[in-house]
């Protein structure tokens, strides 16, 4: 079946191959176009091992079609060559895109065949190689670079050759132009032999080398001269440039050909290059060009000459100003002698001065104007002007561009269309007419001549085509009076050339368009519409003119005009509709509505726009052009039209677009009719649904997967389009997806997933209940990374999913995913630039984590996953470090699903490793690779439909001889792994492919080899298959049983117990004669050598005898037979003969039976006395001599006489070692070469970010290629092909060369990274490698103490100092890096100092160098979030005095964290100067925004913003707009957003899109919605480079980028809230409180959370939330920000702090802000206890009020006050528990009766309120356990009253806790009481009654507690007692035997 399949497709390549070599340029575009759809199908339909096949048939056609062909007679055809060739190319151009095959093994074959395409002397074939050449290098791989370098120095070779051929200089001007423009940054070092190469090309003979040299070079200024690079590579550059440009002004005299190619340089030179590099010679340039001579003889000097000109005067207006005069008299000559350009050059100049701000030389140009004038005025009015043939029209005082008057008519005339002047000629002087309106629109003379009838005249007697077209439009932008009348002509004019005619108004449509011709020049009506379509119409009612003019050519037969007409027509409707719709703003009564467009009012109006609507409908319906389709329904996907499209008549044909052919067209036909359901449900829903359940029935049921992808894209847009269509299918739909995702091998899973996005937008919560069946298949997708669009989809699906149903515990349940999604924004394997877009959407969507639960869940996965096979950690300074990593990073990309491709790669280079190291070494690193590779072949089985099958068998095929290799490698030492490999030989076996059978029997043979005896119990079922398989062998040659015969030799004497199944298979091949004559040696052949092994072949002696004799017997071949399968083949075989193997088998057999043989010797005898001697080749069989030496040998074993035992020589070769073991012992080790090492290390041509990106990867590259360790070299093949490895291994390649060079080399290469790390624009991806390089050269100690010391000395002296690194690390955000960094600073300094401590002063440049260091450390842990060694290092700046007994800088206070002092500094500092101060403004700013005190930061915004100088409102902005932001100030807000940095400044906290996030919320507020999103989507951009660089380091890192992230995606959500029902309201809004569940309890991330959420939800509707975050402010001890929340949320405007008894005053006030409110004055005063008995006084009188009384005997009659909103159950316990809390700490003796009484009758009453409440039951319990400690004096009955009491609180308190974790203390607490009064008999009935209710899992965390006290001696306490159900109790043990250890168990 797969042959049938391979056959079919190599018949179709062959089929459209066909058609791209046709010479019909149509038939060939065809046939590529075809090719690419194809070839696409295929990489998308077919599984991995057919596309596979599919792959070497497409290469090896390719192949075919670029090598030579040879004729007939035997020369080569060199036409067929070259068309071939050409046609080849056109195919890698198209193949290129598709992703149909590994990206480096696909650019490396497409650029073998290109290479060969480039050997010729045909231009068309040069062009398109290099053209396709340039397109491969796009795809910068590992191997682009080899490929670049190659070609490059071919090029330089072929143009700078004193003789080669003009071919092959021509396609190195195009091959370096294509390699410049596609990677300019991998020739920055080969300036020099770029410029030479491209010089020798501008001075070459031939012109055409001579113009793509000039290109190459535009390619080259533009890509490399103006890239961003230092000051000295700029000065070197633009010396360069001049070196250049005076290297043309020497040759610009010279010959010819010289001449010409200096103008082509200085051309591209001034229109490039900076205006100041060339200021210098620009006069000697202006006055040389001016004056050449050259120009007068040679037309290619002077159309050069002609461009250059306005070049130069718009390189410098000013300097040029002399040389005007001559400029334009030579091109005015020009001008007259009729040159091509010269027109347009002067047009260049005209306003290239016109651009000049003095104006001088638009002023000198003014003189020329005239001359120019006169000389275009009788180019567009020729002498004989053509006579008038048509009636012309013009405008009417009513502003119609018709007259209405019939006779009016009749006496205007209109020039012809049919121009009598050369074009090329006409259309250069309209263009300079143009430029001469626009750079003198005032000017009189101007006005005039263009105003003047004759000129316009002149102008519409041109073609109406592109250029008049756009020299018109230029023409009334600049002298709007025109446009009326151009209006005029041009729809006159194009009336002329579409009907004949001009535009007649009053004629009826029917005999407007009877004469009309719809064959005729389709290029005229084609200009004619294009014209119409192009030039500015507005103002007019244009409905009638298409209906007439435009209208009928929708059936014309030209493809093009169809389409074009169609363009047409609807856009004269929209400039009529707009002219409608101006008319009704102005309130002309003659304008009304209808259908919702702006139309005259009459019938007849709207029929004519819906009749040219049908007919534009009925085109994009049934055109033949696929093209034309797709064109008509762009135009209608534009809304405008709708209330007219959305009529039965349209409606009718729109719908079959929906089934088009063609998958765009019936994607867009869906989306119109979509949006169209709403105004015409009965015409569209019908459809729709029917396409539905098509599209359902295909997705479910079709076989084609590129069909079922096309089915699920399409289904994706039916949902988007008609989401009130979809809601009765959701569960079908669901059903059907679900199916198709379960398909491991489905390539849809993208798309699919991309359709459930929309799905579940549409669905909302009706999709929730399957979210967990959904997110599985996401993860699976991003996991196996199948494709970078199938991974955005996946990404785009995951947050649609989230948003929708509110569903967004997705990272707490799958934390690998946060992991992937967090390795897609950094490193090597960051995603595209779109895909990262949508992964900060899909963190925005699932919020913020906080870190510390991040940590504890990969904490968590990390134990779970414990056990596996992972990465071994060894030290730095072990020597076989190096061999560690690599197989580490190999071994990581093997357990990497994304990483397939590379899988192949990376187990060979595991083999090579293997074969390198010493005998002792491979067994190592045994336990980690066996197993990878054992799972790669686990994962290559699939059980999807009938059996079991495998993915990709040539990948089998290869892993099953890689193991082999391995088994080979280790030997003995495979034992441990035996069971292993034969569970995966035993599944592979039975799914029987006959390429993977063949390994594994090789594997079988290695595993035979390594454990000899200990192979023999596998025999036992592995023989019966071998035998199984030599019976039903279906290949054709029978080789698997050759392979069998071969194993089975191999396994030789373990085969003792299995003779009785392998000998009669043996015999029973060999004897018989219809087998291949090789399986038939081959198995006699075997035998024998199973009868040298010494085996017991007594038992089947006879058959063996009797098949040989039968062998021997058959008859005698012909002697010119040749026949393979013949018994004995003549010397053209390549067997011997079957009798020689036959009788060497049987003397084989005498030697094993010995005396036995006796018996067969009669009939041996009779059989070889009936055979005939023959010889053949090199082979005799003489039957006598063999028969003489059978009697010789047993007659000698009759005498008992020894004879030598013949080994098998297989089995000799199996005894020897392997070549493999020696390993590295018979190599030299390899050695560095540091001249190519040097090449790689130099940065000198390294300029842009992208520069250093590509260093950074080729050194890794050449450290890996010139590494003296085998391991990395063993893995320098992958790293060309997996970049991201030579990251992983940079630091370990480094360190490895860094050792074996010498100490000169190894300076010079630490300047070369140190010159990287100094530059200004190194990015961050190459500057971290860097740093982690520096700190790995810190920790390496090879080499020794002596190397070890030496490194760190060079690491010190050629890294950069210590505080430099640290700048570099802080850069990045690698703050961990910079706290190392800052503390060797401090270090060395304090270590310079130690020589002072004696005298004890130190120079101050030290101290104050301390104190810098120190306060630098103090940021970095404040940045850490390690507050404590801040103040550490407080404690050191005071006791070394550093700060000379001076107060702290206020800088210092903000880095430790303390800003009410850092305000009092700043304040002071005020005091003392009150001018303004920068830095104390925006200190006091800094400050008061940190403390959360917005209205005193707004009020020193009154004081100090008006007169603040820009720096200090720049630097004050962000925090200014954040108060007032959060204060609901707008207007501050917009006025601070204004000034607000676009970057990041220095010293401040806030991100660089704070900015855009304010500018969103402020758009929002103005109800923008356009402009939000426009924001929001800014400020994920700016956040990519900074996001992905804080979170390489860590996700806490980043944490307020993710904050961020949240903030942007609520603030979208905020504008779907308003425009959502309210079931989608209470969606968001509970998934906008789950969210801040999952934050980090920071105030300052929760506020702006929460104040994003208050633009559409009123705080009444989200109190907890806020009153959550007070809580977390008083936590936080941000008090003052805590009591200005509270006092919004009272509803006081003065947020400043209100009495108690106020606050309890306000009915209004809600009951939960009220408590919160007194706790707050609570807490803050606490130390007051006056001021607290008076919060507890209020606090009762609230509940007083409230009708919470009754536990107060004194106010229980008395009747409550209104409050409201009416308070909860849960509030009044909470009142009353805050109540009995305070009492308690109030009351010193709060135990006494007199007490406690009331304080318990309070919580009981709460308890009543709230019996599910954790903190009442918590409260109650606590009270009543410390009553009996407390108070001595309690009787027996109260002390159990209290302590059951407390048994029964800490049991309920202990089951309400959530999480449990919080409930320890409460049971530790009931263990006290229980052991303190067990004793007691009715404590001990109570502890037994209510224990049981504790969760079992709660006894884990107090099991030593109990196991200490099982030997207490009350019986009370001793006695069992049951802590759970049976079941609970064994499955309390398991986790104990779990969880424990010794001290639990």
């Amino acid at each position: 079946m797969a042959q049938i399949i391979e056959n079919r497709a190599s018949v179709e390549l062959d089929r459209i191959i066909g058609n791209v070599k046709s010479k019909v340029d149509v038939v060939s575009k065809q046939g590529v176009e075809e090719l690419g759809q194809y070839v696409n199908a295929q990489a998308a339909e077919l599984p991995q091992e057919r596309l596979a096949s599919f792959q070497k048939i497409l290469n090896a056609k390719l192949q075919e079609m670029f090598k030579g062909v040879v004729g007939k007679e035997g020369r080569r055809n060199q036409a067929v060559i070259d068309a071939n060739r050409i046609a080849g190319t056109k195919c890698v151009l198209v193949l290129i895109d598709i992703e149909f095959m590994d990206p480096n093994l696909k650019i490396t074959q497409f650029a073998n065949y290109i290479y060969k395409a480039l050997n010729t002397d045909i231009k068309e074939q040069a062009e398109i190689a290099a053209s396709t050449l340039g397109k491969i290098v796009r795809i910068e791989t590992a191997l682009t670079h080899d490929i670049v370098e190659a070609e490059a120095k071919r090029c330089f070779e072929w143009l700078n050759d004193d003789a080669p051929s003009k071919a092959r200089k021509y396609v190195g001007s195009l091959v370096l132009r294509e390699l410049v423009e596609a990677v300019p940054h991998l020739l920055l070092k080969k300036y020099s032999s770029v410029v030479n190469s491209i010089w020798s090309g501008l001075r070459d003979d031939d012109i055409e080398v001579r113009r793509v040299a000039a290109t190459a070079l535009r390619a080259y200024v533009v890509g490399i001269i103006q890239r961003d690079s230092t000051e000295g590579e700029r000065e070197f550059r633009t010396k360069s440039m001049e070196k250049l440009y005076i290297s043309c002004m020497e040759t610009i005299h010279c010959q010819e050909a010289l001449c010409h190619g200096s103008l082509l340089a200085l051309n591209e030179l001034f229109t490039h290059i900076d205006g100041q590099i060339l200021n210098q010679g620009f006069t000697t340039v202006c006055e040389t060009v001016v004056k050449l001579k050259a120009a007068a003889s040679s037309p290619a000097v002077r159309n050069e000459v002609v461009r250059l000109l306005p070049i130069l005067a718009t390189y410098n207006p000013s300097s040029f100003l002399p040389y005007l005069p001559g400029a334009m008299q030579l091109l005015l000559d020009q001008v007259r002698q009729g040159e091509k350009g010269a027109f347009t050059s002067i047009g260049k100049i005209i306003e290239s001065t016109a651009n000049d701000p003095s104006g001088q030389p638009l002023r000198k140009m003014e003189t020329y104007i005239t001359m120019l004038l006169s000389i275009i005025t009788p180019i567009l009015v020729p002498k004989a002007a053509p006579a008038p043939t048509h009636p012309v029209t013009t405008s009417s005082a009513n502003g119609s561009w018709f007259a209405r008057d019939k006779d009016m008519r009749k006496s205007q005339t209109v020039l012809s269309p049919v121009s009598t002047v050369e074009t090329i000629d006409t259309a250069e002087a309209v263009a300079c007419l143009k430029s001469i309106a626009r750079a003198f629109p005032e000017k009189v003379e101007v006005r005039k001549k263009i105003l003047d009838k004759d000129i316009q005249d002149g102008l519409f007697n041109l073609p109406l085509d592109d250029s008049l077209v756009e020299n018109l439009n230029g023409l009334c932008s600049a002298i709007p009076h025109l446009l009326p009348s151009f209006q005029q002509r041009v729809l006159s004019k194009a009336s002329c050339m579409l009907i004949g005619r001009p535009y007649d108004p009053y004629a009826s449509l029917t005999e407007s368009t009877e004469h009309v011709s719809m064959k005729g020049d389709g290029i005229t009506k084609l200009q004619a519409l294009q014209a119409l379509q192009d030039f500015d119409l507005a103002g007019h009612d244009l409905t009638l003119y298409a209906a007439r003019c435009c209208a009928p050519f929708l059936c014309h037969l030209s493809m093009q005009v169809r389409g074009q007409a169609a363009i047409t027509c609807c856009k004269l409707l929209s400039v009529s509709t707009l002219y409608y719709t101006q008319l009704l703003k102005t309130g002309d009564e003659r304008i009304s509505l209808s259908h919702g467009i702006a139309c005259p009012n009459s019938h007849s109006h709207k029929s004519r726009v819906l009749s040219i609507l049908r007919s534009v409908i009925s085109l994009g319906v049934s055109d033949v052009e696929t093209e034309n389709r797709i064109r008509v329904m762009k135009v209608f996907e534009d809304p405008c039209f709708d209330a007219f499209i959305a009529t039965p008549e349209c409606m009718r044909s729109l719908v079959l677009t929906i089934n088009d052919e063609a998958q765009q067209v019936s994607e867009m036909g869906i989306m119109i009719t979509g949006r169209l359901s709403s105004l015409n449900p009965a015409c569209a829903l019908p459809a729709l649904r029917k396409v539905l359940l098509q599209l359902l029935t295909e997705l479910t049921c079709t076989m084609d997967t590129q069909r079922q992808d096309m089915s699920a894209a399409m289904l994706g847009k039916l949902i988007r389009a008609c989401p009130h269509l979809i809601e009765p299918y959701v569960q079908s739909l669901l059903k059907a997806i679900f199916d198709k995702l379960k398909d491991e091998n489905h390539r849809a899973h993208g798309t699919l997933l991309f359709t459930l996005g929309e799905l579940a937008t549409v669905a909302g919560k009706e999709i929730k209940p399957f979210v967990p069946k959904i997110i599985p298949f996401i993860v699976t997708t991003l996991k196996d990374k199948p494709t970078a669009l199938s991974v955005k989809q996946a990404v785009v699906a995951l947050g649609k999913v989230m948003q929708s149903t509110g569903y967004i515990d997705v990272f707490s349940e799958h934390p690998k995913l946060l992991d992937f999604l967090v390795d897609s924004l950094q490193g090597a394997s960051k995603e595209p630039f779109g895909t990262r877009l949508e992964i900060m959407k899909t963190f925005g969507i699932a919020g913020a984590l906080d870190p510390h639960t991040v940590v504890q869940m990969r904490q968590d996965t990390e134990g779970k996953s414990a056990g596996g096979v992972g990465a071994t950690s060894v030290p730095i300074s072990d020597l076989n470090y190096d061999t560690h990593a690599v197989v580490n990073a190999l071994l990581a990309v093997l357990d990497s699903p994304s990483q397939a491709s590379h899988h192949r790669a990376a187990v060979q280079a595991l083999q090579h490793l293997l074969k390198t190291l010493k005998t002792e070494k491979p067994v190592v690193f045994l336990p980690r690779i066996l197993p990878a590779f054992l799972k790669l072949l686990h994962e290559n089985i699939t059980t999807d439909g009938p059996g079991r099958k495998i993915k990709d068998r040539y990948f089998a095929e290869f892993m099953f001889r890689a193991i082999g290799f391995v088994v080979e490698v280790v030997k003995q030492h495979i034992r441990k792994y035996q069971g292993s490999i034969v569970t995966v030989i035993q599944n592979f076996w039975d799914i029987g492919e006959t390429n993977v059978l063949l390994q594994i029997i090789n594997l079988c043979e290695e595993l035979r080899k390594a454990l000899n005896e200990e192979f023999i119990p596998y025999l036992t079922w592995l023989v019966p298959l071998m035998i199984q398989v030599v019976r039903d062998d279906p290949t054709a040659d029978r080789v698997l049983s050759c392979r069998v015969m071969s194993a089975l030799e191999c396994f030789g004497d373990l085969l003792e117990r299995y003779l009785h199944l392998t000998v009669p298979c043996l015999v029973t091949a060999f004897s018989n004669d219809d087998q291949p004559i090789a399986l038939r040696i081959r198995a006699i052949r075997t035998l024998k050598s199973l009868c040298q092994q010494r085996l017991n072949l007594r038992t089947h002696a006879a058959s063996i005898v009797h098949a040989i004799a039968k062998v021997l017997l058959e008859p005698l071949p012909a002697s010119n037979s040749g026949e393979l399968t013949s018994p004995r083949p003549s010397a053209s075989s390549q067997h011997p003969p079957i009798h020689t193997e036959a009788i060497g088998t049987l003397e084989a057999l005498l030697m094993n039976i010995k005396r036995d043989f006796e018996i067969f010797m009669p009939m041996v005898r009779r059989v070889l006395d009936s055979c005939e001697p023959y010889t053949v080749a090199t082979y005799t069989f003489n039957p006598k001599d063999h028969l003489a030496q059978l009697s010789s040998s047993l007659q000698k074993i009759k005498q008992s006489t020894s004879l030598a035992v013949t080994i098998a020589p297989e089995m000799a070769c199996a005894a020897a070692p392997s070549p493999a073991q020696d390993g590295m012992d018979q190599r030299n080790k390899p050695t560095v070469n540091p001249t190519t090492l040097k090449r790689a290390w130099q940065v000198s041509g390294a300029s842009a970010a992208k520069d250093y990106v590509s260093w950074l990867s080729q050194f890794g590259q050449k450290l890996m290629q010139e590494s003296p360790s085998s391991s990395l070299r063993s893995a320098f093949d992958i790293s060309r092909q997996y970049p991201q490895l030579n990251y992983e291994l940079f630091n370990v390649a480094f360190v490895s060369c860094y050792f074996d060079l010498t100490e000169r080399h190894r300076v010079d290469m630490l300047d070369s990274v140190k010159k990287a790390l100094q530059a200004e624009n190194l990015p961050a991806e190459v500057l971290q490698p860097l740093l982690n390089l520096a700190e790995f050269m810190e920790r390496c100690d090879r080499g020794g103490d002596q190397h070890r010391e030496a490194s760190k000395v060079n690491i010190m002296a050629s890294f950069s100092p210590p505080e430099q690194l640290a700048a570099l690390a802080e850069r990045c955000q690698l703050y961990a890096k910079a706290l190392h960094y800052h503390e060797t600073s401090v270090r060395q300094i304090e270590a310079s100092m130690k020589k002072f401590s004696s005298s004890g002063a130190w120079p101050i440049s030290d101290r104050t160098a301390c104190l810098e260091a120190c306060k630098s450390l103090v940021h970095i842990n404040n940045c850490l979030e390690l507050p404590e060694s801040s103040e550490g290092l407080l404690k050191y700046i005071q006791k070394h005095d550093l700060d000379q007994g001076g107060a702290l800088a206020a800088d210092m206070y903000e880095n430790l964290g303390w800003w009410e002092k850092a305000l009092q500094c700043y304040e002071d500092s005020e005091e003392q100067n009150p001018a303004a101060n920068t830095q104390n403004i925006v200190g006091m700013f800094k400050c008061l925004d940190q403390l959360g005190d917005w209205p005193r930061l707004l009020t020193l915004h009154n004081t100090y913003w008006k007169n603040a100088d820009g720096e200090t409102k720049l630097r004050v902005a962000p925090m200014l707009g954040h108060a007032a932001w959060l204060m609901s100030k707008w207007d501050v807000m917009e006025e601070a957003v204004e000034f607000m940095p676009d970057e990041r400044l220095p010293g401040l906290d806030y991100v660089s899109t704070t900015k855009y996030f304010y500018r969103a919320i402020l758009a929002f507020h103005k109800n923008d919605r356009e402009a939000a999103t426009k924001n929001i989507e800014t400020c994920r951009v700016l956040m990519d480079n900074e996001l992905s660089t804080q979170i390489a380091e860590s996700y806490s890192r980043a944490y307020e980028l993710v904050v961020c992230l949240q903030q942007l995606s609520e603030l979208e959500e905020v504008q779907q809230y308003v425009t959502s029902d309210e079931d989608r309201r209470a969606t968001y809004r509970s998934m906008w409180t789950h969210r801040v569940s999952k934050m980090n309890k920071d105030p300052k991330y929760l506020q702006g959370t929460l104040a994003i959420r208050s633009l559409v939800m009123p705080t009444s509707q989200n109190i907890n939330s806020w009153l959550d975050f007070v809580e977390t402010c008083r936590w936080s001890g941000k008090m003052k920000k805590a009591q200005q929340v509270l006092m919004q949320l009272m509803g006081k405007e003065n947020l400043e702090p209100i009495p108690p008894a106020a606050a309890i005053d306000d009915n209004q006030a809600d009951p939960r802000v009220v408590l919160e409110y007194l706790k707050q004055l609570w807490v803050m005063n606490r130390t007051d206890k006056k001021y607290g008995n008076e919060v507890l006084l209020q606090l009762s009188t609230y509940a007083q009020r409230l009708g919470i009384t009754s536990w107060n005997k004194d106010t229980r009659n008395r009747a409550p006050t209104k409050v409201y909103p009416e308070p909860t159950d849960e509030i009044k316990a909470k009142i009353l528990q805050h109540t009995a809390m305070w009492q308690q700490q109030l009351q010193e003796g709060f135990w006494q009766p007199q007490h406690r009484e009331g304080i318990l009758n309070a919580l009981k009453e709460a308890i009543t309120y709230d019996p599910n409440g954790y903190q009442v039951w918590h409260e109650w319990a606590l009270l009543n356990y410390r009553i009996p400690i407390k108070d001595e004096h309690l009787s027996k009955d109260e002390e159990v009253k209290f302590v059951t009491r407390a048994i029964e609180g800490f049991v309920r308190s202990i089951s309400l806790c959530r999480p449990s974790e919080l409930a320890v203390q409460d049971l530790l607490r009931l263990l006290r009481v229980w052991f303190n009064f067990g004793c007691d008999e009715e404590v001990a009935n109570v502890v037994a009654r209510e224990i049981q209710q504790v969760n079992v899992d709660m006894w884990l965390q107090v099991i030593p507690q109990i196991i200490a006290r099982l030997d207490s001696r009350e019986p009370g306490i001793r006695r069992p007692v049951p802590l759970g159900k049976p079941s609970h109790v064994s499955s309390l043990f398991a986790r104990v035997v779990q969880f424990g250890n010794a001290e639990l168990i």
